[in-house]
């Protein structure tokens, strides 16, 4: 948890249980050669948190640490944010250990959760209904958070204090069953001690254990997700999943997978539940268009094969159609047109070869020239575009579009060249018949396209 040379900043309310870990620190930096400052934070919740304040005080100056302290309105903050007490003094707790952890170069914040509260904290999750990282409870580390004493039953903690003749304060709001934690304190642990003896231990235990569990499902979560889900576009607030590979996942992963996608979206997992995985879930199964609203901005959309995540943004002016006007006097010499991906069009009128063999490359198309009657364009599709898929009959682009399985999304990305209403050639995909290569053509347009 800490390294020779380290900062290490400890949370200091003055109770039996930071008092404890604050002692313990103090008995141990010069063995292991780190720096010890305290913070305090006051709540402003009871008569008696001026007391507790000066008795942090007087403690730190004793030993001559540096003491960081806040006050702060917690129970106006909770009624302005529409939190709980307890979420509030959370929040405004770990903001401030990270402030100071900033501001004085702290490598490590360390804070006094021992095996009861992390069995209390399971046992409320479990109530709540959970998963298996909600089963884990309190992790001894986290970024730059250490729990020193999350193996310490409280008992022990107060046995240690009173043996090396510490004094602390005592909360007198612990007593209050109003708050849910204290009811599983007060009440619902202590019957389980009796069922179980160190109950609270083996709960925690069985925290740890689930841990290890979690860590490992998360590891074999991020190999099915590269079998699965494209994360290119992630810094446009996009990720696709690809339905037929993640079909043959098992179930479970199934749904981490998803989680994942969700929080990789988020950049929070608070608030991503089961009704949000699930409602994605359902996606792969409806119809072409479908969508789920998600948390945090993000929607889930069905599109053939995959479900397409994507977070929304600041709003952008619409991008202009693409549109390029070909210059035909110059179609002999070759004219060279940048398409919006970073892709160049090569086009250029060549003579027919009849003995030559018509290319069937994606990047190279041929067109009888002479059939084309209209200035060329390269340009974004239009509602009106069609092509002739044989001698007589016609088909619009945005049914063509449709067919090919193109998302919705990405139809206004792509690129045709045409003339007039008639596509002659939709990039990375087939031409029109009409200008197809026959015996009697003379001059041939050759279409290329390089790059990307």
């Amino acid at each position: 948890m800490i390294h020779p040379g380290e900062k290490v900043i400890v949370g200091l309310s003055g109770g039996a249980d930071s008092v404890c870990l604050f002692d313990i620190l103090l008995a141990l930096r010069e063995e292991f050669s780190f720096t010890v400052e305290a913070v305090h934070v006051n709540h402003m919740l009871r008569e008696t948190a001026e007391r507790d304040e000066m008795f942090v005080k007087r403690l730190c100056e004793e030993e001559g640490i540096v003491l960081h302290i806040l006050r702060k309105d917690v129970a106006e903050l909770a009624k302005w944010r529409d939190m709980s007490l307890e979420e509030a003094g959370r929040e405004v707790r770990y903001a401030f250990f990270e402030e100071v952890a900033q501001k004085t170069s702290a490598d490590k914040v360390a804070v006094a959760h021992h095996a009861n509260d992390n069995a209390e904290t399971i046992l409320f999750h479990l109530c709540r209904g959970t998963g298996i990282d909600g089963l884990c409870g309190i992790r001894p580390v986290r970024d730059r958070v250490i729990r020193p004493l999350l193996c310490l039953e409280r008992k022990e903690i107060e046995d240690y204090v009173d043996t090396v003749g510490r004094a602390y304060m005592t909360d007198e709001t612990n007593a209050d069953t109003a708050y849910t934690r204290n009811r599983i304190r007060n009440d619902i642990l202590p019957m389980l001690e009796e069922v179980c003896q160190s109950a609270a231990t083996h709960i925690a235990q069985t925290g740890e254990l689930m841990t290890q569990v979690s860590d490992y499902l998360k590891l074999q979560a991020r190999e099915a997700m590269d079998t699965c889900v494209d994360t290119e576009k992630i810094d446009e607030g996009c990720l696709r999943l690809t339905c037929s590979a993640w079909n043959n996942l098992h179930d479970y992963m199934k749904g981490e997978v998803i989680r994942m996608c969700i929080f990789l979206l988020a950049g929070n997992r608070k608030d991503i539940s089961k009704v949000h995985v699930e409602a994605v879930r359902n996606l792969a199964s409806l119809q072409v268009g479908s969508r789920c609203n998600l948390p945090y901005g993000i929607a889930a959309e069905k599109s053939y094969d995959c479900i397409f995540f994507q977070k929304e943004t600041e709003e952008v002016p619409p991008k202009e159609p693409f549109e390029v006007t070909v210059n035909t006097e110059f179609l002999e010499q070759g004219v060279q047109v940048s398409l919006p991906d970073g892709r160049v069009m090569y086009l250029q009128v060549v003579d027919c070869d009849p003995e030559a063999e018509i290319p069937t490359k994606t990047y190279t198309k041929w067109l009888d020239y002479d059939k084309i009657k209209e200035p060329l364009m390269v340009r974004s599709p239009r509602r009106d575009d069609f092509f002739y898929f044989d001698n007589k009959n016609r088909k619009y682009v945005k049914d063509y579009m449709v067919n090919e399985k193109i998302p919705s999304a990405e139809r206004d990305k792509c690129i045709l060249v045409t003339s007039g209403s008639r596509m002659l050639y939709f990039v990375d995909g087939r031409i029109s018949h009409h200008v197809k290569i026959d015996e009697t053509t003379r001059r041939i347009l050759k279409i290329t396209v390089t790059g990307g």
